[in-house]
């Protein structure tokens, strides 16, 4: 199972998002909440520091990137246009299973992109398929979480994908020092809540909807241990 480690990772890590087709368009976020989980009982990280599955998106998807990681974007279906610089950690859990976790932030936005190998997610490069299971974080292996609206208090919204719709191209699933590397491709995503202690995820009633296509992700692999 995952672990409850909210609250703070995305100061320094950077997405590219796309379209809005409910209410509201999407922003940019930067550091919030959501993130690292456990296949076992408590999460590898657990023993370190807090993620958080907000992931703040940045802008400009030309922009040179920081050091870490990367997200990109052209624009695609949804017409995502921002981009930015991300963290990027594995290890493995309480169980000894392989996970790999992305963190980007932007203005107003974040994303993570998590890889849980004992739960459903994969082992070695190639294309995800969302199922059932990934539409909420107590279940997904291989977990998208986006979060707009976000300031130093939180973030307004939060939305998962949808089962079936869209898929990941997962290019490099590497070691320390390696990268989790990848492109999301046509991934619509509904407005959730998540129960920062179960991880139970509901759909928003009346909530709004997102999608990330021509979204390319990369980050430099550091040791889930030292992650903040």
């Amino acid at each position: 199972m995952k672990n409850v480690i909210l609250p703070v990772l995305f100061a320094a890590a950077a997405f590219a998002m796309g379209c809005s087709s409910s209410s509201s368009a999407v922003t940019p976020v930067t550091s919030t909440d959501a993130g690292a989980k456990d296949s076992g009982t408590s999460t590898a990280h657990d023993a370190s520091a807090s993620v958080d599955s907000s992931t703040p998106v940045v802008e400009d998807a030309g922009a040179s990137l920081g050091t870490g990681g990367s997200t990109t974007s052209d624009g695609g279906t949804c017409g995502f246009t921002t981009a930015g610089p991300a963290e990027a950690y594995t290890g493995a859990d309480s169980n000894g299973d392989p996970i790999w976790l992305f963190y980007g932030t932007g203005t107003d936005t974040r994303i993570a992109i998590e890889n849980y190998a004992g739960m459903g997610g994969i082992s070695a490069a190639g294309t995800v398929q969302f199922t059932s299971n990934d539409e909420s974080y107590e279940t997904c292996g291989f977990c998208i979480i986006l979060q707009t609206g976000c300031d130093a208090n939180g973030c307004a919204k939060t939305f998962m994908p949808v089962a079936g719709q869209g898929s990941v191209n997962v290019t490099e699933l590497g070691a320390i020092a390696g990268h989790f590397t990848g492109d999301l491709s046509g991934v619509q995503l509904r407005e959730v809540t998540i129960d920062a202690t179960s991880f139970a995820t509901a759909p928003v009633v009346g909530g709004t909807t997102q999608c990330l296509s021509g979204v390319h992700f990369e980050g430099l692999l550091d040791d889930v241990n030292n992650m903040p």
